[in-house]
C-alpha cells in the first residue's frame, strides 16, 4: 500500500518552528508528558497510536471502520500498524486507504476490518474561549515502552489564523495546555468537550527549547467540518452548535504562552542526560 505525494500533506519539518511571539513556534503537536494516565472509558479506549508511512501519531475511532487523525500524520512510504485502546498494545490493525481534506490539516483512515473498541461521538459546538476539555495522546509511547494513553486539560483561547508556520491560513482553535506539556510526535490526537470529539491536534509550540514550549497547542475545529467527515465517514454527525468564534490575526494579535509549571526532578535529569525518556512519577 502506497499513499499518493500529489495528496500528501506536510507541516512543519522537525525541528522547524517558526516564531509567533517571544520565541514561540508552531510546530506538529506532539507528546503528552508530565500528564496522567488517561481515565478509563471511551476517551480512552476510542485512541488509536498510529504508524503510516514514516510519520507517528494519533488518532480517533469515530466509526468501527474509520478513524479520524491529522492530514500531515499520512506519512511516506508503505508502512501501516495500528494500535487501537487505551493500553500499550491495544487490537492490532492496518490502514486500507486514507481520505485526505483538500484544504485543512484532516484525513480519516480506511481500516481493512471494522473495531470492536468503542467509538465516540462528533460535537458540532463550535469552541469558544473559555471552554474547557480533555486532549488525549499516545506520543509518549515512542520513547516510554508499556505507558498507556496520557491526557491532560486544554483550555480554549481563540479562533486564529496566520500563525507564523508553513500553513499560515489554517483557521485553528488555540489552547492553553494544562496538566501536561504537548511534544512532538502526538498530531491528529483528540481535543474532546464534554466527551465529543471537537478538535484535532495540528499544531503546537513544542521543540521551542524555552520556559514555555509544549504549553499551547492549535486544533482543527471539528465543527466546521461536519459535511466532509459525514460524507466520507459514514459517522452520524449533528448539525452544528453555535457560531464560530470570531477569526483573531495572529500577526497582527500574536500568541503569549502561558508559564508552565517550575521543573521537576525528571526535567532536571533529562537535562543532565540527553535522551533520557519521560518517566512516569518521576517527572510528575
Amino acid at each position: 500500500m502506497s499513499f499518493s505525494d500529489k495528496t500528501r500533506y506536510r507541516i512543519a519539518a522537525a525541528g522547524t518552528a517558526l516564531a509567533v511571539a517571544a520565541g514561540l513556534g508552531a510546530a506538529p503537536a506532539g507528546a503528552l508528558i508530565k500528564a496522567t494516565n488517561a481515565v478509563p472509558g471511551p476517551m480512552a479506549d476510542s485512541s488509536a497510536h498510529i504508524a503510516i508511512g514514516n510519520m507517528s501519531c494519533t488518532a480517533t475511532l469515530i466509526t468501527p471502520d474509520t478513524l479520524l487523525t491529522a492530514k500531515h500524520c499520512i506519512g511516506q512510504g508503505n508502512r501501516s500498524f495500528i494500535s487501537i485502546g487505551g493500553q500499550h498494545f491495544g487490537e492490532a490493525h492496518q490502514a486500507k486507504s486514507v481520505i485526505l481534506h483538500p484544504s485543512v490539516d484532516l484525513a480519516l483512515v480506511k481500516l481493512y476490518e471494522p473495531s470492536r473498541m468503542p467509538t465516540v461521538p462528533i460535537s458540532g459546538v463550535h469552541l469558544a474561549q473559555g471552554m474547557t476539555g480533555t486532549i488525549i495522546g499516545w506520543g509518549g509511547a515512542v520513547n516510554t515502552p508499556f505507558m498507556p494513553v496520557q491526557q491532560a486539560t486544554a483550555e480554549v483561547q481563540r479562533r486564529v489564523v496566520h500563525v507564523p508556520s508553513p500553513e499560515p491560513d489554517a483557521v485553528l482553535i488555540e489552547t492553553f495546555i494544562k496538566g501536561g506539556l504537548i511534544q512532538r510526535g502526538d498530531s491528529g490526537g483528540p481535543l474532546f468537550i464534554d466527551g465529543q470529539l471537537a478538535g484535532i491536534a495540528s499544531m503546537s509550540n513544542a521543540g521551542d527549547n524555552n520556559s514555555v514550549e509544549g504549553t499551547i497547542g492549535w486544533y482543527v475545529p471539528v465543527a466546521e467540518y461536519l459535511d466532509w467527515i459525514r460524507r466520507h465517514s459514514g459517522a452520524p454527525v449533528p448539525g452544528p452548535i453555535g457560531q464560530p468564534a470570531p477569526l483573531v490575526d495572529a500577526e497582527k494579535f500574536p500568541t503569549y504562552a502561558p508559564q508552565p509549571a517550575p521543573p521537576t526532578l525528571g526535567d532536571t535529569l533529562r537535562r543532565m542526560i540527553p535522551g533520557l525518556p519521560y518517566i512516569p512519577g518521576l517527572s510528575s
